[in-house]
Order: C-alpha cells, then sequence, then structure tokens
C-alpha cells in the first residue's frame, strides 16, 4: 500500500520514512515499498534492476548505461538515483545503517547488497536529512533485513536473451538458526551472480548509427534546420586508413596496406569533417560493447546474542566483490604523414597527405573496473522500563575500486612511431636517429596487427586504485515520554560521529595524460561529520468531527562538518485521517548535502569527451579530453522540500487504495558539475564565465575543464501516484476462483532545471544521453491472477515521449531548429510466472520470468557521437526480449 506498508504487522517496526517506532503508524512522508512478492514475482538477476523500474527513479548508472566507462570504477555497477537528481542525493541505507560508497562520487553499488534476506525496500520520496542525516536531499532507499529468519533457503535462475546473448546465472543460499538455548540467532546469506552481457551494438538489429548533427546546409533565415538527426558513417578515419586531404581525398587503403582498394571509397553527403550520410559504409561503433557483463558475489552474516534479557549484543561481518571487462574503443585519429614515410605504399609514395585512422590494428583496449567491499558492524540493543528502548553501534566499511585500461595507446609515441624513415636500408624511426628512446615503427596503413616489439613500445597500463574508508559510531534512543488527550507521544533521539576518508593513485603516464583512455589521476581527502537528532510524532487530535486522527512529526538534526562548519536541518509534518476512507499528508522538511569526497578532493581525472557540437565553428568535435577536478571551496548545499498527499481508500470498494502526492524539492547553493557539452553550449550563448573552462588551439575545442561548484539553485517538482486494488473473485461470483490483484505507480515530472552563473538549463523530458533528463511521464504497472498454487503476473514499464532539448525549435531557418526533436514513447511488457511444489517434501517454487515479451525496440535518440548505441540505455531496454527460470527452495 501506499503509505508505507509493512508485513511486520503486530510487532514494533522502524518504518523508514521516520526514525520513531510505533505500532501502525502511517508515515506523512510517501513511501513506496518493494515487497517481498514483488521481488519473486520479477526475480530480477539484480534487485536494482526492479527498484530501478520504479518511476520516481532514473536508471542513471548501470550496466548498459557504464557502456565505454573507463574511470571512477562505476564499470557494471547499480547505483540508485531517485527524482534525476544524482547518486550522490540518495541516500542507501543497510537495515537502516549506512554503507560505505562504492566511488568517490558517492551512491552504493546495489549489487554487492546481501540480497537473499531482504525482505522489503522501502523507498522515501522525499527529503530525509532530519531524520537519517546527509545526502538525504531526494530520499532514502533503506534494503530491510529480516533478522529473525530461521531456516534454510535458497534460490537458482538462470536465462538469456532470445537473441542467444546475455546468459545470467544466480544462485543465492540463506542460512538462519538460533543458538544457545535461543538466546541467539545466526543468519548467514552469500550468493553470485553471472551476466554475459551484450557484446556489440552490431548484434540487435534495431541498432543503426544515428547521430544527432549540426547541419552544414544551415543558413539564418533559409529553409534548412540548424540539427538534424541522421544515420550516419564516420568520416574521418577506417580501420586501414582513409586519406583525409589532397588531391586523393577519401581514397581509403586496402587491408595489407600495400596500395589503395580497387574501389573507390564514396564519401556520400558530407555532414562534416567527422561524418557523413550514405557511401561507402563505414560505421565503426557496431562493435562496441552494447550491455557489460558483471560478475559479483558477497557474503553476509549476523549473530545476535541476549546477554541479559534487558541487553542484546550482536555483530555483523560483509563482504562482496564485482568484477567487470569489457572492450573499450578503438583509437581514432588523424596522422599527418610526411614525403618521406617509409610505408607510404605506391602510388602515393614521396607525397604528404593526412590519414585518416581507426587504431583497431593495436586492439580494442579491454577495460577492467573491480570493486570490493568490506563491512563489520557491532551493537547493543537494550530495553529500559516503561516501552524505552536504545541501540549504540560501530561500523567500518571499506570500498577498493581498481580501474585498468590494457593495450592502451600511447598517443604521443603512436605519432613518433609512424613517422618512419629509410635509415642505411631499415625502417627506423625519424626519433630514434638521434636519440635513442626505444621508438619502434608503426605501420599506419592497412589492418595488419604490428610487431610484438611496436605493441609494447606504443601502448602500454593504465591503472588507478582506489581505496575508501568510512567509519560510523552512532546511539539512538526510542520512547514514549509521556501522553496527550490524543494518545502517547513518540521520541526519537540520538547523536553519530562519522569519517569518510579516500586515496588513489595513477601511473606514471596517467599524470601527463599520455593514453588515449584513462589518464587518471592521485588524489586524497578526509573529513569527518559530528551529528544529533530528535524526532516526536504527536497525536493531536483524536475522533473528532471530520478528523478521525490528526498527528504531527517533526524532527530536527545539528550537524558539523570538518571541512564546511555547521548546518541545521528539520522537518515538520502531518497525517490528518477524515475518516477509515481518508487520509491527507503533509511535510516541509529542510535538508542537506555536503560536498562529497569527489566534489572536494578529486585530483584530476581526464576521460576523452563521447561527442561535442561546438556553435562557434557548426561542427562537431571528436577526441577532446574533459579534465575532472575537486573544489575545496565548496559548502553543503541546502534543500527546501514539500510535498502534500492524498489517499483514499473507500469502504464501498474493499481492496482498493489510491495516493495521489504533489512534491517539490529547491536546492539552494547546488553543488553542480556541467557537462561538457553544457559548458561548450553555455560559452557559445553568450555566458562569457563559462569560456574560460574551453581550451582550444588553432580554433579546435582539445579540452574542457569541468569542476563543481555551488550553483545559484536546481529544483524538480512533480506528481506520484500510486493505486492498488486486490479482490478475491468469489466475493463477485462464488463460482469464481483465485484473487486478482493491480498495482500501477506513476511520476509525473513537472519540472526539473539548474540555474548556475546566469543561465537556466531545462532538463525537464530531455531524453537523449547528452542531458539525460527525467521524462514528464513513467509508469510501472502490475496485473496479477493467484488461484491455488499458481501466480501470474504482466507488467508494464513505460516513458512517455521527450524530446532532445527543450530549447530546440522544428522552424527551420533559426538558431536551435532542428529537423525532429521528438524522442518517441515506449512501453515494454513482462509476464511472470510463479508455481508452489514440493521438493523432498519441503515447499518449494518454481519461477519463470519474461522480459520485454513482445522484444520491443528502443527509439531513436541519437547523440552526437560514435560512442553511443543511437539510443538512450538509461530508460530503453536495448538487450531485448529476456528468460529467466529457477527454483526457488526452503527447509
Amino acid at each position: 500500500a501506499a503509505p508505507a506498508a509493512t508485513s511486520d504487522t503486530g510487532s514494533e517496526v522502524v518504518v523508514t520514512a521516520t526514525r520513531v517506532v510505533r505500532n501502525g503508524f502511517s508515515a506523512p512522508t510517501p513511501t513506496t515499498v518493494v515487497g517481498a512478492q514483488d521481488i519473486e514475482a520479477h526475480a530480477p538477476a539484480n534487485l536494482a534492476d526492479l527498484v530501478n523500474d520504479l518511476p520516481q527513479f532514473t536508471p542513471s548508472v548501470t550496466p548498459a548505461t557504464t557502456i565505454i566507462g573507463v574511470g571512477g570504477g562505476t564499470g557494471g555497477a547499480n547505483f540508485l538515483n531517485l527524482r534525476n537528481l544524482g547518486v550522490n542525493r540518495t541516500l542507501v541505507l543497510l537495515d537502516g545503517n549506512r554503507v560505505v560508497q562504492s566511488s568517490t562520487g558517492g551512491g552504493v553499488d546495489v549489487n554487492l547488497m546481501p540480497q537473499g534476506l531482504v525482505k522489503r525496500v522501502d523507498v522515501v520520496t522525499g527529503g530525509a536529512s532530519a531524520a537519517w542525516g546527509s545526502d538525504a536531499v531526494a530520499g532514502v532507499v533503506n534494503f530491510v533485513l529480516d533478522r529473525t529468519y530461521t531456516g534454510f533457503k535458497g534460490e537458482v535462475q538462470g536465462g538469456e536473451s532470445t537473441h542467444g546473448d546475455d546468459a545470467n546465472e544466480k544462485i543465492r543460499l540463506t542460512y538462519g538458526a538460533p543458538f544457545a538455548s535461543g538466546r541467539g540467532h545466526l543468519l548467514m546469506e552469500g550468493g553470485f551472480t553471472n551476466t554475459d552481457g551484450v557484446a556489440h551494438y552490431g548484434d540487435r538489429s534495431w541498432y543503426k548509427p544515428y547521430k544527432l548533427l549540426a547541419n552544414p546546409a544551415y543558413v539564418a533565415g533559409g529553409t534548412q534546420p540548424q540539427f538534424i538527426v541522421a544515420n550516419a558513417d564516420y568520416l574521418a578515419g577506417s580501420a586501414a586508413g582513409l586519406i583525409e586531404s589532397g588531391p586523393n581525398l577519401y581514397k581509403q587503403f586496402n587491408a595489407a596496406g600495400t596500395g589503395l582498394t580497387a574501389t573507390p571509397f564514396d564519401p556520400g553527403a558530407k555532414i562534416n569533417a567527422s561524418y557523413k550520410v550514405g557511401g561507402t559504409p563505414n560505421d565503426i561503433s557496431q562493435g562496441y560493447t552494447l550491455v557489460v557483463p558483471v560478475k559479483y558475489g558477497n557474503f553476509y552474516t549476523r549473530a545476535s546474542y541476549d546477554i541479559t534479557s534487558n541487553l542484546t549484543g550482536y555483530v555483523e561481518i560483509a563482504a562482496a566483490s564485482s568484477v567487470t571487462k569489457n572492450t573499450s574503443v578503438a583509437y581514432p585519429t588523424i596522422v599527418a604523414i610526411k614525403a618521406d614515410n617509409a610505408f607510404t605504399p605506391a602510388p602515393l609514395t614521396g607525397t604528404a597527405f593526412s590519414l585518416g585512422k581507426v587504431f583497431e590494428s593495436l586492439g580494442v583496449p579491454p577495460v577492467e573496473n573491480d570493486r570490493t567491499l568490506g563491512r563489520a558492524v557491532f551493537g547493543l540493543e537494550g530495553k529500559l522500563p516503561d516501552r524505552w528502548s536504545w541501540d549504540a553501534y560501530y561500523q567500518y566499511g571499506v570500498s577498493g575500486i581498481t580501474n585498468v585500461v590494457r593495450d592502451d595507446p600511447i598517443i604521443g609515441r603512436v605519432a613518433l612511431a609512424i613517422d618512419a624513415v629509410n635509415s642505411g636500408g631499415q625502417i627506423v624511426c625519424r626519433s630514434s636517429i638521434t636519440t635513442a628512446n626505444g621508438c619502434q615503427p608503426l605501420n599506419p596503413f592497412g589492418t595488419t596487427t604490428p610487431s610484438a616489439a611496436t605493441l609494447a613500445y606504443v601502448t602500454g597500463i593504465a591503472k588507478q586504485r582506489i581505496t575508501l574508508h568510512e567509519s560510523v559510531a552512532g546511539f539512538n534512543i526510542h520512547g514514549e515520554p509521556f501522553s496527550l488527550p490524543a494518545g502517547p507521544v513518540s521520541f526519537a533521539g540520538g547523536a553519530e560521529n562519522r569519517t569518510e576518508q579516500y586515496g588513489a593513485d595513477a601511473d606514471t603516464l596517467s599524470l601527463t595524460n599520455s593514453y588515449w583512455l584513462g589518464n587518471y589521476k592521485p588524489g586524497q581527502g578526509k573529513y569527518t561529520v559530528a551529528e544529533a537528532y530528535g524526532e516526536v510524532v504527536a497525536p493531536i487530535i483524536k475522533n473528532a468531527p471530520l478528523i478521525r486522527s490528526f498527528d504531527i512529526d517533526a524532527a530536527v538534526r545539528g550537524t558539523d562538518y570538518s571541512t564546511s562548519g555547521q548546518v541545521a536541518t528539520y522537518k515538520i509534518g502531518g497525517s490528518w485521517a477524515v475518516d477509515d476512507d481518508l487520509r491527507f499528508r503533509f511535510t516541509h522538511s529542510r535538508d542537506i548535502r555536503a560536498p562529497n569526497l569527489n566534489d572536494l578532493f578529486l585530483g584530476g581525472q581526464a576521460n576523452t569527451i563521447a561527442g561535442l557540437f561546438d556553435a562557434a565553428t557548426n561542427s562537431n568535435v571528436v577526441g577532446a579530453l574533459q579534465i575532472t577536478s575537486g573544489n575545496r571551496n565548496l559548502k553543503p548545499e541546502i534543500a527546501s522540500t514539500e510535498s502534500v498527499g492524498v489517499i483514499y481508500r473507500p469502504h464501498w470498494l474493499s481492496g482498493f487504495s489510491v495516493s495521489v502526492d504533489y512534491y517539490k524539492i529547491y536546492i539552494q547553493g547546488a553543488i553542480t558539475t556541467l557537462s561538457a557539452q553544457q559548458i561548450v553550449t553555455n560559452c557559445n550563448s553568450g555566458l562569457t564565465q563559462y569560456c574560460s573552462s574551453v581550451v582550444r588551439s588553432g580554433g579546435v575545442i582539445t579540452q574542457v575543464n569541468v569542476s563543481g561548484f555551488n550553483a545559484n539553485s536546481e529544483k524538480t517538482s512533480g506528481v506520484d501516484l500510486e493505486f492498488d486494488y486486490s479482490k478475491r473473485l468469489s466475493e463477485l461470483n462464488e463460482k469464481l476462483p483465485g484473487r486478482i490483484y493491480v498495482r500501477a505507480l506513476g511520476t509525473n515530472t513537472l519540472d526539473r532545471a539548474i540555474n548556475a552563473m546566469g543561465g537556466t538549463t531545462n532538463l525537464l523530458g530531455e531524453l537523449s544521453v547528452t542531458f539525460n533528463g527525467p521524462p514528464k511521464w513513467r509508469w510501472f504497472s502490475t496485473l496479477g491472477y493467484a488461484w491455488g498454487a499458481s501466480t501470474t503476473e504482466i507488467s508494464q514499464r513505460y516513458t512517455g515521449p521527450g524530446v532532445y532539448n527543450t530549447l530546440y525549435t522544428t522552424t527551420p531557418g533559426v538558431p536551435n531548429s532542428i529537423d525532429n526533436n521528438t524522442i518517441k514513447s515506449v512501453a515494454y511488457y513482462d509476464i511472470s510466472e510463479r508455481w508452489k511444489v514440493k521438493l523432498g517434501g519441503h515447499p518449494a517454487e518454481v519461477f519463470a520470468v519474461v522480459e520485454n515479451l513482445f522484444d520491443t525496440a528502443p527509439p531513436v535518440a541519437a547523440v552526437n557521437s560514435f560512442l553511443y548505441p543511437g539510443t538512450n540505455p538509461a530508460y530503453y531496454d536495448t538487450i531485448g526480449r529476456q528468460v529467466r527460470v529457477g527454483i526457488r527452495f526452503q527447509y
């Protein structure tokens, strides 16, 4: 149900929307619950896949979106991003406690969580900093564990796509048992998951190299738009080599590198120096990884012991690891071939020209993004007279991240190796004649693999190891200090001290940006946080006319950061039940997010930009560097969150409930890092304060410097809807068997914008990879039928239509005009079947799930880069129809 439903009826529970312990409390903060039945019905390969289907989320960091990532250690990770406000504004908890971050930029990789013990996931979609601390600006996602599980259970499943790839296997075992005559309880859980991913863009028939490109025919006041969406091939090079200048322009060398191809290369309709439409096919993107393969496993154990009847001690130990290996992209470059180059074949011997080369002959650099997690929690829980309780704990966690790019071209050495001449009857590097630099000559013509000595000279290994440490000591107390006429007042309070620290190394060549990919930078940093909070829930009115009950929930928290000083947060909320059918709720909160380790201390991470449109030259730029650095002058951002909602459960329609909640989040001093494209666009739009971050050489952009800053404001608003209905068919007709149930979750985003340095960027509905704003509408709906041992569910995942850019217009001849500014809506349908059986006399369940039943292709969502598959994998299914089968058993 919408208002924080829980299966723990009849016991005292902590609903994540509040810290207060109370029987049957309906929280004023909207909370969506993913229960055990939801998890079992969808049988996701990873729990994050199911949570990301909820319409409040933007699935921005998943194995489908980190397809070309080589930095930050996020390849193959599953992070959660509420309200499109970023993973660093979504606080992820494990059973109410923090988990050490999985990257310097914030966020917890859900792959590494102990998923076999999760009995529900609470999603608090509103500010919760006063109750839970920093980072809860967008909300809280709490993975609630079944601490009292007793028995042995397991799950084994496997599957693949109907395209014959993305094979996946999962095994998970859970054990729980009392010991010491029931005074103690032991829990153990472990599992392993493997997903093979999808190796190539070209493995899908829907794939076409769509690009969003500047139209060379555009003139102000003319009949052509400034931008076009086109099925475009690469024109700045080929695997064998393509001539880019002189009388032999666009002639191509053969694979052997002994001369030009017999059939001339047709450049088709030239769009710019990098792209063309039509002519000789030259799509260099189709071999890139569509979905990265991931292997991950975890182990979790918890032991508790009743020291006395009022005191319990416990310890939790967890370890997990994730391994991701995928290909990146071959090195594309324009090479200046001199007239005396020793490798130039006839009939071009003795001539100078520019050669466009995609160095597949050097290999496509394989990338490794590996993560490890270690976590230990030691705690005490106690009971006091008059229903008071307390707990104290210490937690220590460490995350290890390894980024490795092998066979990585060393740009300067490639240039030296290509500049080869004849000397004494031998081909040598020109530079080696006067300097003993170990240079080995490299033939740029054809596709033949160079010698081992040449490969050893022109390629290397870019590598970085990042370690993050988190320690937390906390104390909490709960109770009912006094009563009002309407009932007892509930209180929760506590204090916490937290330390966050990280360190990163880098290889020597990365320090000088020598590689094509990677170019990692060292860094280190540390900060501490001291916090104290208090929260009360007070029943104000009960059983009055038009007021069945009216409760107030208020919280306040004081926080002291070693890096930025003191800040206070608060929350005030109310719940007004008119009668048994109708209830209203509201909250207002002041929330914070302090700058994280990445914001403050990042040493300067370099990555090659996927693609840029430069309005100053009306062209697309390929191969520029983005240098991202920390900013130690950042201050905490302050958010104001309001929500108001209504829940209706009509007595005349039993089993039905509906909730509608409006929310608005306004962030002042928002810590913002604009994309390289946004910085360039703003500079070219007249916001000259951005231009100092754009580095040009000969008028061409070569580097964009990116750093976080406190923007003026950032905001989002919208409406969440939830409909639930459950009915035994015998209530309609006694001859009808079984039960039907329906659940529909929807989010209508009304506003999503960033105001920074004098300009406003509106992200609402911008569904291309470049800006990746939220869609105006997302829905996740389920229709189920349960009869006897069988349960069948059909689900729909819907993303509404969007645009490339809210500034674009379809009026030709004006700035920012485009031929098609529509990205189509899409709906995916899934079906699952569960059947209860006996296995060795014990209960078991066989299940099968088909995702994307109709193999619906993703809509075109082009970007001005050859690095993406022409769609947005954050919102659209790029895999296609997938089938999973398995069995769950318990003893």
